[in-house]
């Protein structure tokens, strides 16, 4: 019986799994990317929504109002001293208040994303009746 004198995989066979590897990441690596900038996309935007509820029941649990001034990228709370900054959401120029009952006088909060041209509104579900 004959006996290959060394053992392992020829220089044909480690080129041809190189390849088939670098193939698999080719293709995957474009769609990892997009999945992780909606996902960070996404994550801006609850935190959007997430900042809103706050707010809101702040000033219902404190009993004060609140005046909110959204320009650029930032969440500006201007009567309290809170800033926060958005990575991929910017505001056009908007002011306002939630009242100490926890209702809103803007209908709608006007946003856009950085992946996205057009300008997007999120619902105040908590408006003044």
């Amino acid at each position: 019986m004959w006996k290959n004198p060394s053992p392992g995989f020829t220089l044909i066979e480690l080129m041809v799994v190189l390849a088939i590897a670098a193939l698999g990441v080719s293709l995957v690596t474009p769609n990892m990317i997009r999945a992780y900038e909606s996902f960070k996309v996404s994550a801006d935007e609850r935190k959007l929504s997430e900042m809103l509820a706050s707010v809101r029941m702040k000033a219902f649990f404190r009993n004060s109002a609140y005046v909110i001034k959204l320009e650029g990228n930032t969440f500006i709370v201007a009567n309290k001293g809170v800033q926060v900054n958005f990575d991929h959401i910017t505001f056009p120029p908007q002011q306002f208040t939630v009242n100490e009952h926890g209702f809103s006088d803007l209908p709608r909060i006007r946003y856009q994303l950085s992946n996205q041209s057009e300008i997007k509104t999120i619902e105040n579900s908590f408006g003044a009746p």
